[in-house]
């Protein structure tokens, strides 16, 4: 398998209390009509996580070794965050999305943002382990 080349599309910014996501000058033309969403679902770099060191199982809440795909950890094979945020306002002429929260740091690249759609984006009937019993 070959590396993939990813190209950061702006990063997150934040002054005092309030979070923006600051999209490049060429990346702009993209925000258009994205202020008809509520919400966002962002893509972005854990990019001040230490290498993963091949760390493939994390302890859980339990005590329980689970496989890192099966963990919300930050420590992951490649470091992709992923947020579902509420968006406050977009200046496209700016590039500046402001949104309510997002995990990520001040600087931190984003990858991607995506207009939240409960249609696409929401499973009713989705099982997490301890909800109840998989159907499988």
């Amino acid at each position: 398998m070959s590396d993939l080349i990813l190209h950061p599309i702006g990063t997150v910014i934040r002054e005092g209390e309030r979070t923006f996501l600051r999209v490049e000058e060429a990346f702009r033309p993209g925000l258009r009509g994205l202020e008809g969403y509520s919400h966002l679902l962002i893509l972005w770099w854990f990019d001040r996580q230490p290498p993963a060191a091949q760390r493939l199982q994390r302890p859980s809440a339990d005590g329980r070794m689970l496989g890192v795909f099966a963990t919300r950890s930050p420590h992951r094979p490649n470091p992709i965050g992923c947020t579902v945020a509420q968006l406050l306002a977009v200046d496209e002429a700016s590039g500046l999305c402001e949104i309510d929260s997002i995990e990520a740091f001040d600087g931190t690249p984003l990858l991607d943002l995506k207009g939240y759609s409960p249609a696409i984006d929401s499973v009713p009937d989705a099982v997490t382990p301890g909800s109840r019993a998989c159907p499988r």
